[in-house]
């Protein structure tokens, strides 16, 4: 970095909020090594790419729910017909509410190719290896605690807001 004139104030970059982190993984000597910045620290372009990753799984998840929120409502909707019209006659009834639409499989197919684990952790992808990233979002030899460890320290703040490494250095 070109020097900074007098009175100006650096303020923080990625490289003020990169982590390392090593990840056991049970049955191997070797941990996986994450060098990666804080997910806030993030570049725009990689959280774009987030983003475009995660789309899809967001819109099916969205209709799945959609579908559950419309079924309760016609749920309430059937249990105040029967409390309405049970007792009536047949030919004085009230017609039955809508049908319910069918269950989106699709969407449901779609949240099934991928999990949790990884939807967390995609934001990770460009700062490792292929191979350790499917290690860490598949394996069933890192336990779920580790990840949740992971997930924390990579969203703890570790420079006081004002404060960048390099002002900390002179």
């Amino acid at each position: 970095m070109s020097a900074v004139p007098e009175g100006y104030e650096v303020v923080d970059s990625i490289t003020d909020h990169y982590i390392r982190l090593a990840v056991p993984v049970v049955g191997r000597d070797e941990p996986i090594l994450i060098c990666a910045p804080r997910k806030d620290w993030v570049p725009p372009s990689e959280v774009d790419k987030v983003y475009e990753f995660l789309r899809p799984y967001q819109e099916a998840e969205a209709k799945v729910l959609e579908w559950h929120r419309a079924k309760a409502v016609r749920d309430e909707q059937m249990a105040e017909w029967h409390r309405v019209n049970d007792g009536l006659p047949e030919a004085e009834r009230a017609p039955e509410p809508d049908e319910l639409p069918p269950f989106p499989d699709d969407a449901k197919a779609t949240l099934e190719k991928v999990t949790m684990r990884e939807l967390d952790l995609r934001w990770l992808k460009p700062y490792m290896s292929a191979a350790d990233y499917k290690l860490l979002t598949t394996s069933k030899n890192i336990p779920e605690k580790s990840v949740e460890d992971l997930r924390r320290r990579l969203e703890s703040k570790d420079i006081t807001t004002g404060e960048s490494s390099a002002s900390t250095d002179s």
